[in-house]
């Protein structure tokens, strides 16, 4: 007798263009996703048939519904695992088609530069490359040698080869500094197409347990990264319909299981890194101390009900929600606690970044281009007196023009 144990299992995942069609028929459309344990779900709804019977203990058998197939996905939040120079081709990660599926929006592709000694760079902005200011847009998450470490920073314009930046680097990058470019992905509009995933999922043991879940889209999603921890994000996935492996295209049962294939960067605790956090009429690189900070996007999708969809559902529909909100924990020192209550109390418009990865193929970041202070309460911050602040994000109004939707995202999630 054998026994399956947790965490030995594969996780592949699949970009729908039909909704809740197995894409199994050709098996190599599916990509392996690195995931922490996971167990699907399976949301058989059972109706009861409550017709009258003739005896005391008679029961009718309930009839089936809907199928409602869940997933918990947690998967750590890794780097491109490309050192996206001015010589690079771009191949987007897995972790890029799922965040892209979930949130809508994708920038990237494009490699990255160096930087040109005329005109002389400052602080705030430099020339790239001839012909390589298309590779930039405003918005664009980047990270520049200086002085022999990167520093993370957000393109505020681009204007043929130049380009300024929201916040001040720490110093004027040299001449030939490289530019490292970054994927994006960003909280799409509604008036773009949505796509769905569907997960296949294998035991490596019982290889009768393994089900394909079809139609899935997000219900929550959130994005952890505590110092000294290794960041995450994770993703709650309902969808229209599940099957097991006898009823899909290719089944895989009939073989051992095949080791996983990932990409992308590996898994890296936030060792190095940081947070900007400052007014959005600031340029000044304000780093801030903290322990932990969460983002919570609140973006959700709700079924669209149909007689005509899969199992009564026409496709998974990304709702507007609540505010993202950002939380974070950082020491008292000085008069921050005043300031920051401050701003809070005068509505002061803030913008705030946090990024991390010490070397190329493995920073990642999380940029707000607009947030409002909501609460500054004492806490605990690493056996010091801290607080947490709670800011609530807007549109981005940090930009020289809103005519896009990725201009106007309220955030936006990067790795290079």
């Amino acid at each position: 007798m054998t026994f399956m144990a947790p965490g030995i299992a594969r996780v592949r995942i699949g970009v729908e263009s039909t909704y809740a069609a197995d894409m199994t028929g050709t098996i190599g459309d599916l990509f392996d996703l690195r995931t922490m344990e996971s167990t699907p779900g399976f949301g058989q709804q059972m109706l009861e048939d409550t017709s009258v019977v003739q005896r005391y203990w008679q029961r009718r058998l309930a009839v089936l519904g809907f199928d409602r197939p869940t997933i918990e996905l947690a998967s750590y939040f890794v780097g491109s695992g490309q050192t996206i120079n001015s010589a690079a081709t771009v191949t987007k990660t897995a972790q890029a088609k799922v965040l892209e599926s979930i949130l809508g929006g994708y920038t990237g592709g494009s490699a990255g530069s160096a930087v040109v000694a005329s005109p002389s760079p400052t602080t705030t902005s430099f020339t790239v490359t001839t012909g390589h200011g298309s590779r930039f847009t405003a918005g664009s998450h980047v990270w520049v040698d200086i002085d022999g470490s990167y520093e993370f920073n957000v393109v505020k314009t681009v204007s043929t080869d130049a380009l300024t930046f929201k916040w001040a680097f720490s110093s004027a990058p040299a001449t030939s500094a490289v530019v490292l470019n970054s994927m994006i992905v960003w909280p799409e509009e509604p008036s773009v197409a949505q796509t769905s995933l569907q997960v296949l999922w294998e035991a490596a043991v019982n290889r009768e347990h393994i089900f394909l879940l079809c139609g899935m889209q997000a219900t929550s999603f959130g994005v952890t990264m505590a110092l000294g921890e290794l960041p995450q994000w994770t993703a709650s996935l309902q969808g229209a319909i599940d099957y097991h492996d006898d009823d899909i295209a290719t089944p895989q049962g009939g073989s051992a299981i095949t080791a996983a294939s990932y990409d992308g960067g590996e898994p890296s605790a936030f060792v190095k890194g940081g947070m900007l956090f400052g007014p959005i009429a600031s340029t000044t690189r304000t780093l801030i101390d903290f322990t932990s900070f969460t983002f919570t996007p609140n973006i959700t999708h709700t079924p669209i009900p149909s007689p005509h969809g899969t199992q009564g559902i026409r496709q998974m529909w990304r709702e507007r929600g609540d505010a993202p909100q950002v939380q974070f924990t950082m020491p008292i020192e000085s008069t921050t606690a005043k300031t920051y209550r401050a701003a809070r109390d005068a509505g002061t418009k803030y913008q705030i970044a946090v990024f991390c990865g010490g070397s190329a193929g493995n920073f990642r970041a999380i940029e707000c281009g607009t947030v409002q202070i909501m609460n500054v309460e004492e806490a605990d911050a690493g056996g010091r007196r801290g607080m947490t602040i709670t800011c609530r994000v807007l549109e981005d109004e940090n930009a020289t023009s809103q005519s896009t939707a990725f201009r106007r995202a309220p955030f936006r999630i990067a790795f290079s």
